[in-house]
């Protein structure tokens, strides 16, 4: 249950891995969630805000947002990345441990690796059409628009997965599980971390609060020094207890 099962070969394999690290860099801006109505009490800085917290906001949401603010960001008029992952989680089409998506994300490295961008492109398709925050697919996307010189499309998916990672980011600081990180799924965690320059090591699942966490012990890649990433994963567990009772 823990973030092993979101691993995938992406992970381990040398040369497409970096093909993909290439894409990412560290520019972490400010760009909070602007429809976020977290009480105005509460002092919402990272250093202070549980996210906790958060999850009275996410328990508020529903499908119907997340139709919302998917309509939002593709025609550009927010930028609220938060909200349309947490709103995602609401949504039939919400399976945080897909085996069919993990399967589609070989076929499309597959795809690329033989520079056949066309099939790749319809493969990645079939994921944006249920889960339009599976942050890989735009990350392939950008790649592959890229290399048969489509900028507007390249530059549309660089958007979207930054604001997805972003997101993530602007949920806590990952320091305890207090300030975890909340991720949506596990696979999530691993490319978080390799957005942020951090080099897996290993993961613990821990119960705090009545929440479930990924403690990930992680190294910097350049300095070498430690580190340990809290990722809250409650929406996952939830979801997956959630199949075994049906």
């Amino acid at each position: 249950m823990g973030g092993g099962l979101g691993a995938t070969s992406l992970y381990t394999n040398g040369d497409l891995v970096k093909i993909f690290l290439t894409l990412f860099f560290l520019s972490f801006l400010n760009a909070f969630p602007q429809e976020l109505n977290i009480d105005s009490s509460q002092d919402s800085s990272l250093d202070t805000l549980s996210n906790y917290v958060l999850f009275e906001y996410i328990n508020s949401l529903s499908a119907n947002d997340y139709n919302k603010y998917l309509d939002s960001i593709k025609n550009n008029t927010s930028d609220d990345f938060f909200s349309l992952r947490m709103a995602y989680t609401k949504t039939k089409d919400y399976s945080p441990y897909s085996i069919e998506d993990r399967e589609r994300h070989s076929r499309i490295e597959n795809f690329i690796e033989s520079e056949n961008y066309e099939s790749a492109l319809v493969v990645i398709d079939s994921i944006l059409n249920h889960n339009f925050i599976d942050i890989m697919s735009h990350i392939y996307s950008n790649y592959i628009y890229d290399k048969i010189n489509k900028n507007n499309e390249s530059i549309f998916h660089k958007r979207i997965y930054n604001g997805l990672l972003e997101s993530i980011l602007w949920s806590g600081d990952g320091k305890t599980n207090n300030t975890a990180f909340i991720v949506v799924n596990t696979k999530e965690e691993y490319i978080f971390l390799n957005w942020s320059g951090l080099k897996f090591k290993e993961q613990n699942l821990i119960f705090a609060d009545d929440y479930a966490f990924d403690l990930m012990k992680t190294n910097e890649e350049n300095t070498n020094d430690e580190y340990n990433i809290y990722f809250n994963i409650t929406l996952a567990t939830n979801a997956l207890e959630k199949s075994f009772k049906h």
